[in-house]
């Protein structure tokens, strides 16, 4: 086959694209060679998470191990975002047994907030090591293996730091024996875009209705995910898509039903902190 025919220039422009796009590629070209095999390659990585998350399960049941009803430990990474912390830490607070923060050691404002508080435990780490551009899946894997060595066998919750549990958010009686160990589960969400429409309560937007990919209804994602399995958070380059690797090595997910939680400022931070914080500040 001569190196400029046409099947050739068709291998190479498909290569191009699902080097830049994978994603892409694959709904495009999944009638390729290449395409196939990329897409048995994912396949197989499915597999691979939900086998070990179906071993893990198996060997907690027999072991007889049965998530404590004691309190819910709470894990988060904020860097900068003191300014929603100070609307949400009290509130939060009443929610949960032990909150654990991670946070990097030259970010004073959040250290000084964080530090009058006896049920909150800090951790330091580093969001642009190795070149990352924020590492949140480092320093939530920091806060996991903290938060299941010290705290084994509970439910752990995973909260972004400009998320509030509102006045009516509660763990109701009798919901963590409704609930699956090998599952995941999220919370509905609004999101206040102002401090004046947070304080008021008026004006917010339904997250789960604005289209995002990967995020819509019965998808339990960063902002909050519940679970009791102790799997953890990898490495990532950004703030982006790590909560979904995270979320799919569970065997199911879905969301809380009657449980809403409030965001505070604009969605989409996934290189760190932007301006969404613009008119939070005291």
């Amino acid at each position: 086959m001569g190196g400029n025919s046409l099947a050739t220039r068709k291998l190479s422009a498909a290569w191009n694209l699902a080097r830049r796009k994978p994603f892409v590629f694959l709904r495009n070209s999944s009638s390729t060679a290449l395409g196939i095999f990329l897409s048995a390659l994912m396949r197989i990585r499915t597999l691979y998470r939900l086998t070990c998350a179906r071993l893990l399960l198996w060997k907690h049941q027999a072991k007889g191990k049965v998530p404590s009803k004691d309190g819910v430990i709470a894990i988060t990474v904020s860097t900068n975002y003191h300014e929603f912390l100070r609307y949400c830490i009290d509130a939060n607070l009443e929610k949960v047994d032990h909150w654990i923060v991670v946070t990097s050691n030259d970010d004073c404002e959040t250290i000084s907030l964080l530090e009058k508080h006896g049920k909150i435990e800090m951790l330091f780490w580093n969001p642009t090591r190795q070149g990352r551009t924020f590492d949140k899946g480092g320093g939530l894997k920091l806060g996991q293996n903290f938060a299941h060595s010290k705290y084994p066998g509970r439910w752990y919750l995973i909260l972004d730091s400009d998320i509030c549990l509102p006045p009516e958010f509660h763990f109701a009686p009798g919901l963590f024996d409704e609930l699956e160990i090998g599952s995941i589960y999220g919370a509905s969400r609004r999101d206040f875009y102002t401090k004046e429409d947070f304080i008021e309560r008026k004006n917010s937007h339904n997250y789960q209705e604005l289209g995002n990919p990967g995020y819509g209804t019965g998808n339990a994602v960063g902002y909050f995910q519940l679970y009791a399995l102790p799997l953890y958070y990898s490495h990532s380059r950004t703030a982006a898509y790590c909560d979904i690797q995270f979320r799919n090595k569970f065997l199911k997910s879905s969301l809380i039903p009657n449980l809403v939680v409030d965001h505070l400022g604009s969605p989409g931070n996934w290189n760190g902190k932007g301006n969404t914080a613009v008119g939070w500040e005291r």
